[in-house]
């Protein structure tokens, strides 16, 4: 006679109703980035003329500061540091000094109650806490289809990282006029209304204000 559900869950230990995928990053790095007003690795690149795939391995760990062949520190930590007028451990914790993660991200099945011990995502209703996840799943897609340059000023405007910049701020940033900055704007919300994501952004929006 085949068991009840309830008779495994039991057996097997609490059924989990949600799956959570945690990515780690170098919160070292960030810090110094958010430190200078830095916020995406875009600006980063621009602005040490490392390149967007090698500081992307650093912030996600999946590189070391040091060579592991020939045991000295790599060229672009060096340049990192003499940007930000740092030593290496300041922008790498210690155990990945020299040893990467493996992998920066891993998935786990957690209850309600351990997704509420969460900083950051405790919300009494779960599925708020969903649908704010694939709003936001919608929200990059949508934006990773424009230019790095698109993307940063897009979210600068709109507040998509906390606070909304003003044209002046994006301008002054960018060392480019007002104007060529609302030109880039428009351009990237025409690419959006006219992407097929469009549709998916207001529906989410909506349903994310209610």
């Amino acid at each position: 006679m085949e068991k009840a559900m309830s008779d495994v869950y039991t057996e097997y230990g609490e059924k989990k109703d949600y799956h959570l995928t945690v990515t780690v990053k170098n919160n070292l790095l960030l810090s110094m980035m958010k430190a200078r007003g830095i916020e995406t690795v875009a600006e980063l690149s621009r602005q040490t003329g490392i390149s967007q795939k090698v500081l992307g391995d650093y912030l996600r760990l999946l590189r070391p500061a040091y060579n592991s062949q020939t045991k000295s520190i790599n060229p672009s930590v060096e340049r990192l540091c003499g940007f930000f007028g740092c030593l290496p451990d300041h922008i790498f914790p210690e155990e990945h000094l020299h040893t990467p993660l493996e992998t920066n991200t891993s998935s786990v099945e957690v209850s309600m109650e351990e997704l509420k011990s969460i900083p950051g995502l405790v919300d009494p209703n779960p599925e708020t806490v969903l649908i704010r996840a694939e709003v936001n799943d919608v929200i990059n897609a949508a934006l990773n289809t424009l230019t790095d340059r698109q993307k940063d000023i897009v979210r600068m405007r709109f507040g998509m990282d906390g606070e909304a910049h003003t044209l002046a701020k994006v301008a002054e940033k960018y060392n480019i006029g007002v104007a060529r900055v609302l030109q880039i704007e428009a351009k990237a919300l025409r690419s959006l209304r006219e992407s097929g994501y469009a549709k998916m952004l207001r529906d989410g929006l909506r349903q994310n204000d209610q």
